[in-house]
């Protein structure tokens, strides 16, 4: 996963136009080496994490805003992208708000496994 996850983000600082020093391409590689300790130094199943889940919509959001203009990303309109709570009363529920390909923007409740009383 190393190689893979380290190739994909310097291949894609190189060929979307961003600056390789630039404040948003440092954001990239932070958030890949993030996503690349909790595969292969936590050993975790990034598919069934909250925190991984909003690391990948980050990055997907930065791609977005950087094919508008790769110069100046554009991130306006965007932040439905990043949106999530925890519900206060069990604190096991969120709700993401989901933006649909029309631009509709859905709420969706997800109810996420009880921890095992070892991990409180």
């Amino acid at each position: 996963a190393t190689n893979f996850v380290s190739a994909y983000a310097n291949h894609y600082i190189q060929v979307s136009g961003v600056g390789p020093n630039s404040s948003v391409g440092h954001e990239i590689r932070n958030l890949f080496n993030a996503l690349r300790h909790l595969i292969e130094y936590d050993q975790v199943d990034c598919s069934n994490i909250a925190g991984a889940e909003l690391l990948s919509r980050r990055i997907i959001q930065i791609q977005k805003a950087i094919r508008r203009s790769p110069k100046h990303p554009d991130y306006s309109g965007l932040e439905a992208m990043m949106a999530s709570t925890l519900d206060s009363a069990t604190q096991r529920r969120s709700r993401s708000a989901l933006v649909s390909s029309d631009g509709k923007i859905s709420t969706l409740s997800v109810r996420y496994p009880r921890r095992p009383r070892a991990w409180r």
